[in-house]
């Protein structure tokens, strides 16, 4: 009995896998089998596509200046430690010093010897003005001289041009003189004319119209009226007159040569006299500038005397005492004393460093930066004026707006990376935020704005410029049936990509899919049924649970 029923068992089995193989051969390659699973899909929408790099820094003041004193002394008092907050010009410590006094000694001596020297200065340009008028004086009377010696020359020259023709016409006369004497002596010597004609010609005794008569008488009259009258003895002659006017006309050309000589030495005296009228005025000018300095030196130095205090160059908050009361100061170099008590950076008393400036620091509360060092590849995307925003880690619910405003030119390496630091300033510091807190910078290096948008993982890029995407027929979601369609892209974000070409705005893609054969996803995006077959079932080709031929491990069929 036990062994036939052990027949029956297997007779059971072997049918059963008959019925099993039998089903799978004769079935159709295309019998469904229904699966459920989680569809992830993204919608095409219009949004802004952004790429940005970022950083780790920490939050510091835009502007910090330290103020040390302007002279020697002892410091006398101390009125900030590192954290207060300060106004405007308000007192930070004060020194006393004999050296303030010294200085507005020497200042004031160096006044009045810059006042002599521009006393001295406007004396000698009073002098060479008076030396150039003199000159001038000079210049005009020895033209006035040339002038009367050439008109003295005219006149001795035309004197000299009448006497030559007073000689000439002398000699014209003499001439003329003798003639008429022979005539009459000629005369004489004829005696009486025997008809008496001539008594009745010339002689005042006959009678012409007779003919006779008296003609002897007549003609005895002498003709002496004819003869000119000589010339006094006392008359010079008209040689003498010649010569005179030649010696005058050689002491006139005399006088104009001594008067042009004159004159030139008149005019270079004259240019002399402005040469040092000139050198006068810019040695008063250079005497008028030291005085001016002298005077701005004493001002300074009488201003350190009345006020040997440090003051708040701004409002703002102290970061940094590096004095204390009784330390000896240097003009503006820092403590000398090597065991100072003063706050440091940390705000507690101690020691305080020699050599440091000497000085206390504020750093102003109206701006503040945050600088970070940026990857090499990073750092070529970065430019002055970019968008820039800030987080805190420590506040979390902490955020600034701000802008690039500076990037080294020079990178740094450190374990063969190199990084370039660029500082971002803040347009606001939020509250709760403190200096050196650190911050997460986030610089906006590109930016499309109301573009068509998708997510980065829906797109299987072919390019820069295209790709492909699974475009779901059903945009509910409802079926997993999709097309591949090609894309145009544009700007690649940090998680969205712009499409420029392909899709519109309300299209549907799938991301990626999640399959369970007969199981539910409570997480689903979009629920579908899934039809799938084949030779092999599971929705494989040839075979399903991923083994040829055969599902869920049976070759060439399902589950036994």
């Amino acid at each position: 009995m036990r062994s036939r029923r052990w027949v029956n068992v297997a007779l059971i089995a072997v049918i059963l896998v008959g019925a099993v193989v039998a089903y799978l051969v004769i079935r159709p390659a295309d019998a469904p089998i229904e699966a459920t699973g989680t569809l992830r899909t993204a919608t095409v929408a219009t949004d802004t596509v952004t790429t940005t790099v970022s950083a780790q820094g920490s939050i510091e003041p835009a502007t910090t200046k330290t103020v040390a004193f302007a002279l020697a002394g002892e410091v006398a008092t101390v009125d900030v430690v590192v954290g207060d907050l300060v106004t405007d010009g308000q007192e930070l410590a004060s020194i006393t010093s004999d050296a303030a006094d010294d200085a507005v000694t020497q200042a004031t001596k160096a006044v009045t010897q810059a006042e002599r020297a521009v006393t001295q200065a406007q004396t000698q340009v009073t002098s060479a003005k008076q030396a150039r008028t003199a000159a001038r004086l000079s210049v005009s009377a020895a033209e006035q001289d040339v002038d009367t010696a050439a008109s003295g020359l005219t006149t001795a020259k035309k004197a000299l041009n009448s006497a030559k023709k007073a000689v000439k016409a002398t000699t014209t006369a003499t001439a003329t003189k003798t003639t008429a004497t022979k005539t009459t002596a000629a005369i004489t010597a004829g005696g009486t004319d025997p008809t008496g004609g001539g008594g009745g010609a010339t002689g005042p005794g006959g009678s012409g119209s007779s003919g006779t008569g008296q003609g002897d008488t007549g003609g005895s009259t002498p003709a002496a009226t004819s003869t000119p009258t000589p010339t006094s003895s006392a008359s010079a002659s008209p040689k003498d007159a010649v010569e005179a006017a030649e010696t005058a006309v050689a002491q006139a050309k005399a006088s104009v040569s001594q008067s042009a000589s004159a004159l030139s030495n008149a005019e270079s005296q004259k240019t002399s006299a402005d040469g040092q009228v000139t050198s006068a005025q810019a040695s008063l000018a250079d005497a008028q500038d030291t005085l001016a300095e002298a005077r701005d030196a004493l001002a300074e130095a009488e201003e350190d005397a009345a006020d040997l205090s440090l003051v708040a160059p701004f409002a703002g908050v102290v970061t940094e005492v590096g004095i204390a009361v009784g330390d000896d100061v240097t003009d503006g170099t820092g403590a000398s004393s090597p065991a100072s008590s003063g706050s440091g950076a940390s705000g507690m008393t101690g020691s305080a460093d020699t050599g440091t400036s000497g000085g206390i620091t504020v750093a102003s509360l109206e701006t503040y930066h945050v600088s970070g060092s940026f990857a090499e590849a990073d750092a070529a995307s970065l430019a002055v004026g970019q968008p820039a925003s800030v987080e805190f880690p420590a506040v979390p619910d902490a955020a600034a707006e701000g802008k690039v405003v500076w990037i080294s030119p020079l990178g740094s390496s450190s374990n063969s990376v190199v990084t370039y630091e660029a500082t971002v300033e803040l347009d606001e510091l939020p509250e709760l935020i403190r200096l050196s807190q650190t911050a997460t910078i986030t610089v906006v290096t590109a930016e499309a704005a109301n573009v068509l948008t998708l997510p980065s993982n829906a797109v299987s890029a072919l390019s820069t410029t295209e790709g492909t995407v699974e475009v779901l027929a059903d945009p509910t979601g409802a079926s997993a049936e999709t097309t591949t369609a090609t894309v145009g892209l544009g700007l690649q974000g940090d998680s969205t990509i712009e499409i420029t070409s392909g899709l519109e705005e309300g299209d549907a893609v799938l991301i990626s899919m999640d399959t369970s054969t007969g199981l539910t996803s409570s997480e689903t995006s979009g629920q579908f049924r899934m039809i799938t077959g084949g030779a092999g079932g599971g929705g494989f080709p040839a075979g399903g649970g991923g083994f040829p031929g055969g599902g869920g491990g049976f070759p060439g069929g399902g589950m036994p």
